[in-house]
């Protein structure tokens, strides 16, 4: 069976006149409780002092003193990791909160929908729910605290949301049996990385994840190699002026069919370079105060391919009828 590449995030900004406990101060066996309330374990961690980057077994963990981030993917729970957060810290004390759950391949497989997941944190924080693109294409879902937060001045994330991974460097990821080492040097991203602390990870039999972080500014990379819906992601806080060439060397390594960048607070989001054609974009505030510029990209060389052979399993299911499952979508509304 494929694994869900496509992930779950959730950001969490804890209000400083609140009162919250210093996260950094929270232990490890909290954190370890906040993944697993998510489905998902620590395998290993890095730190630069004022940031906690947790690898986890479904993508990976980031705190600082007074924010959380966390992205996991597979059949995992987010919401559950997130509840158990703001069971400890308290939900009043929450400044901004932002999930955002990518449309999935195998949606059927996983445990909830996003409107279950929009359900259960609106019941604890006062929240919206939007959709950036289209329901029919790759989109994503995302619920949001309303209220009168603004992100600090140099609170500026990138997120790359890669479909369809190819070429070269790409099938070593899809090979399976490299090492973290190997897959590492393969993604070209070596200047960007000097002077991080790195926590990196190959898995069996494919699948890889990548933490970075120096001075409380990160990197995070994800790659689901397999055919039946490669998937790869990457998210930095790195300021724009120390990001020239960081797209362009991640999209000649993956080469995607297709991809989604959003900017957050960004003033001036960046180009992704050559080769890619705009299929839309939106550019606006959200209710929780963020400036979100969303845009989809498809690649000018993505023709349809051949038919691809499927392992749908046609044995077992002459064997026994299948029930039916429930479909989610969710109408576009205002931010």
């Amino acid at each position: 069976m494929s694994f869900e590449g496509s992930e779950k995030k959730a950001e969490v900004v804890m209000d400083r006149a609140g009162g919250a406990p210093p996260l950094l101060g929270l232990g490890r066996g909290f954190w370890e409780d906040v993944a697993r309330a998510a489905g998902a374990a620590v395998l290993s961690e890095t730190s630069d002092g004022r940031c906690r980057a947790f690898l986890l077994s479904e993508s990976s963990l980031f705190v600082w003193d007074r924010s959380v981030l966390m992205i996991t993917c597979g059949t995992s729970d987010l919401v559950g990791g997130v509840l158990r957060l703001l069971g400890e810290v308290g939900a009043s004390r929450v400044a901004s909160l932002i999930y955002q759950r990518k449309n999935e391949y195998h949606r059927h497989l996983q445990a909830s929908t996003f409107h279950d997941d929009a359900a259960r944190l609106g019941a604890v924080v006062e929240g919206r729910a939007v959709r950036f693109g289209h329901a029919g294409e790759h989109h994503n879902l995302v619920f949001h605290t309303v209220g009168p937060f603004r992100p600090e001045e140099d609170d500026v994330t990138t997120e790359l949301l890669m479909h369809h991974i190819r070429g070269p460097r790409a099938g070593l990821f899809r090979a399976g049996g490299a090492g973290a080492p190997d897959l590492r040097g393969a993604l070209g991203l070596g200047p960007f990385l000097d002077g991080f602390a790195i926590d990196d990870h190959a898995f069996a039999p494919r699948g890889y994840s990548l933490n970075a972080v120096r001075d409380g500014r990160y990197m995070t990379l994800h790659v689901t190699p397999e055919e039946d819906g490669s998937y790869a992601s990457f998210e930095t806080n790195l300021p724009p002026s120390a990001r020239p060439g960081l797209l362009a060397a991640l999209l000649g390594t993956f080469r995607p069919f297709s991809f989604d960048l959003i900017d957050f607070n960004a003033a001036s989001p960046l180009d992704p370079g050559g080769g890619f054609v705009r299929a839309g974009r939106f550019r606006g505030r959200l209710g929780s105060g963020h400036l979100v510029d969303f845009r989809q990209f498809v690649s000018t060389d993505s023709g349809v391919e051949g038919p691809a052979p499927l392992d749908v399993g046609l044995a077992a299911s002459r064997a026994a009828p299948r029930a039916p499952g429930r479909a989610p979508g969710l109408a576009a509304a205002a931010p």
